[in-house]
């Protein structure tokens, strides 16, 4: 009797610490006089993230918010991330005039849709930032429909970042989908983009690549944003300004490289109905890049060009570039390469190695700018 009367005690303290540690936000709660129970739930992420302990999830209820959060204030340990998502899956969506913006360690945000309300918004729909932001996973979210600025943007030394089967729709304002600028240790992984402005004459064709690597403010004056992953991800449509493309790696110009130890792995780039594009993948400024095992097609004319190499500005000489293994469908006149430099000398350490293509019409090398 005493083993029976042990285990029924055993049970119920598990499932009473599991429920003690799960918090809720809803349209309908109060921030300051509820506790965060079920029964008495929070108004807003922002309070709640800031009240919570430490090892705390936190189950936003059924509804459209218009804001996240503007701080966490939350340090937490490794095996404790505060997990923020929908009491129920699908139910949850933010339209924002203000971004989400992110600071803090140990935090995963997944199941939610974010969008822009309208073109009177403030820019970004979220921002990973600051140097004490590390440790923040961003998975199975939506990022759609940004009128001002980027959909996501990972900057000022934030760092262990990883983004995770999200889906990233019509990034707009000349800007990207995902945007790293000065940031470090930045997975990219398993992430679904595409652009489809044709029916939205306020932003049609207004974007700009859908991932950019950068460091326009020198925080890192000697790698700029570095440690980078970029695997298995899936680019479709473009229909953004035709100056760029999928990828672009250094923008600004800088006095330094902007991008180094980028790693391009496994992704696929299978544009449909496209606006033309530039390049697939355009480096600038760039060390320590390898373009590994992608499934690359072209067709209709989608780019002019599969790989740029720029010497934009002030930016160095890119170099340790390695192109290798990658299989090529080109059914258009699409060139390969396109080099704007002074010198093809210029450029240290390319290399184009055990790659395939296939039924090519005009695969070939083709410099232009050069004396």
């Amino acid at each position: 009797m005493m083993k029976k009367v042990l285990c029924i005690s055993l049970i119920l303290f598990f499932i009473g610490t599991a429920t003690a540690n799960e918090f809720y936000v809803s349209n309908d709660g109060t921030d300051t006089s509820n506790s965060g129970t079920f029964e008495e739930p929070f108004k807003t992420i922002d309070y709640a993230t800031k009240h919570i302990p430490n090892g705390g999830n936190l189950k936003v209820m059924e509804g459209t918010y218009n804001n996240f959060a503007s701080y966490y204030g939350y340090n937490n340990e490794k095996e404790n991330y505060l997990i923020i998502e929908p009491y129920e899956e699908g139910t949850v969506q933010f339209v924002l005039t203000n971004p989400a913006d992110i600071i803090g360690n140990h935090v995963i945000i997944r199941g939610f849709t974010f969008t822009h309300e309208n073109t009177s918004v403030a820019p970004i729909l979220m921002q990973v930032r600051k140097e004490q932001t590390h440790d923040i996973i961003i998975q199975d979210n939506e990022f759609k429909d940004s009128y001002n600025n980027d959909l996501l943007k990972i900057h000022s030394k934030a760092r262990k970042v990883k983004v995770i089967r999200n889906i990233f729709h019509n990034a707009g304002s000349n800007d990207e989908a995902i945007d790293i600028n000065g940031g470090e240790d930045i997975q990219i992984i398993s992430n679904l983009f595409s652009n489809n402005m044709q029916n939205d004459d306020s932003r049609r064709g207004t974007c700009n690549s859908f991932i950019v690597v950068k460091d326009s403010a020198g925080f890192y004056p000697k790698t700029g944003s570095h440690n980078i992953l970029i695997a298995y991800n899936r680019f479709e449509n473009f229909k953004c300004n035709r100056h760029h493309g999928f990828i672009r790696l250094g923008e600004d110009g800088r006095q330094f490289f902007e991008a180094s130890r980028v790693k391009i792995w496994a992704n696929t780039f299978r544009p449909k109905d496209t606006k033309e594009m530039a390049y697939y993948v355009n480096i600038a400024g760039s060390n320590g890049v390898k373009i590994v095992d992608n499934l690359i097609f072209t067709r209709n004319n989608s780019s002019r060009t599969v790989f740029g190499f720029d010497l934009y500005m002030e930016n160095e000489v890119s170099q340790n570039v390695f192109i290798e293994n990658n299989r090529f469908y080109i059914l258009d006149q699409t060139e390969l390469f396109l080099f704007w430099v002074e010198d093809l000398e210029e450029l240290l350490n390319i290399e184009f190695n055990n790659n395939k293509i296939h039924h090519s019409l005009f695969s070939r090398v083709k410099a232009r700018g050069l004396n």
